[in-house]
């Protein structure tokens, strides 16, 4: 079996697990911060700019041998649904690994937002809460950096920290993760074994 299939195997044996609700999680209004005000999801979808660079994450699906995460997000207002390709460069691959998620965004709150991956053009049922909580803007008020948390089920949570750069060092994504966390309020969110990709990793994965 090839390495490549190996690492599918692995991401879709836990990707079935998001088909339980069996979990605690918090609501979306607990974390939410102020920064969402004035938020549209829309604002993930920059057309022929919309790359996030993963720079922080303790996604339980995605192999501990795969970095470098790219998001290409495209989001329709019209319908309220989002899709978006996770592109990783995995270590003893070839080529990189990707995965297609898609979801649906909430009217009212459009950072409260329910998602799953789309294997063989074919949606994986029941949709699992995926939460834009904080933002962070630049000087032109654009989105600079994205903070999501993600309840998977039995247990299993992902937080993550999405930027437009990825020219961040390691002491700088700590601090930003660090102050998030005093900001939500310590153990609220799970942010064990997070994983950190600063500029050097992402030069050396050449993306």
């Amino acid at each position: 079996m090839s390495l490549l299939r190996i690492v599918a195997c692995m991401t879709t044996v836990v990707l079935s697990i998001r088909t339980s609700n069996a979990y605690e999680c918090p609501s979306y209004e607990d974390i939410v911060q102020t920064s969402l005000e004035g938020y549209r999801a829309s604002e993930l979808d920059g057309g022929s700019d919309s790359i996030w660079y993963m720079v922080a994450t303790n996604e339980p699906t995605l192999p501990p041998i795969c970095t470098c995460g790219i998001n290409n997000i495209t989001v329709s207002d019209d319908e309220l649904t989002y899709e978006y390709t996770n592109t990783d460069i995995c270590q003893g691959l070839k080529e990189p690994f990707q995965i297609h998620i898609g979801g649906e965004i909430n009217g009212e709150f459009p950072g409260n937002m329910k998602e799953n991956a789309i294997i063989h053009n074919h949606q994986l049922k029941n949709l699992d809460p995926n939460m834009v909580f904080h933002v962070e803007r630049d000087g032109n008020k654009d989105l600079d950096v994205v903070y999501t948390y993600a309840c998977l089920g039995h247990g299993l949570f992902s937080f993550n920290v999405l930027a437009k750069t990825s020219t961040r060092t390691t002491q700088e994504i700590e601090s930003m993760i660090a102050e998030v966390d005093n900001m939500i309020g310590h153990g609220i969110l799970k942010i064990e074994k997070v994983r950190i990709v600063n500029q050097t990793s992402y030069e050396t994965c050449e993306v």
